[in-house]
């Protein structure tokens, strides 16, 4: 009977959070941790059906600090594989958290839209997905928690383009 009241104090000891561990779980992104990143997209149909070009934002965690990478893609119209052309970070200040939540809530009324698909049109992703280690590394769909599909067959949707700007000039 002693060992079963010991082993029981022991298992209900309750360990310090830390203030990090603390602060992500007020943190309206606090799943974007060091594992998790959040990634946007957006994929334009420069060449028509033929292909077109793919621009990134990727919210992760670097030392801790929210940061946005944003990467933009050579066109891929002639089928091969797109080259990055350019990619900058920039810290993510607090007062630009509300920007990207309602950028999110745009995109799933829109994808929850009606949809009759195309060949060509611009599609916009969001997907909330364990963190790569690599770009060769395969991951398994069991780890994506968030994942967001608007196609669009008009012009550019300029909550995309709207975001990406707010980040740059923040």
């Amino acid at each position: 009977m002693t060992l079963f009241i010991s082993l029981q104090s022991f298992s209900q000891r309750k360990y310090q959070k830390s203030e990090y561990s603390k602060y992500l779980e007020q943190h309206p992104f606090g799943s974007i941790s060091e594992n998790y990143v959040l990634i946007l997209s957006g994929y334009f149909d420069d060449c028509g059906e033929f292909g077109g070009h793919e621009e990134t934002i990727e919210l992760t965690r670097i030392d801790r600090k929210l940061t946005a990478i944003i990467t933009i893609f050579d066109n891929n119209c002639d089928g091969n594989t797109a080259a990055k052309l350019d990619s900058q970070s920039y810290l993510v200040k607090e007062a630009t958290v509300p920007l990207f939540q309602d950028y999110l809530n745009q995109l799933l009324t829109k994808s929850l839209a009606y949809y009759i698909p195309y060949h060509v049109g611009n599609t916009y992703t969001a997907i909330l997905d364990f963190k790569k280690i690599n770009d060769s590394e395969e991951l398994d769909d069991t780890f994506k928690r968030v994942h967001l599909v608007y196609p669009s067959v008009s012009s550019k949707w300029p909550a995309f383009e709207k975001l990406k700007y707010n980040i740059i000039n923040q």
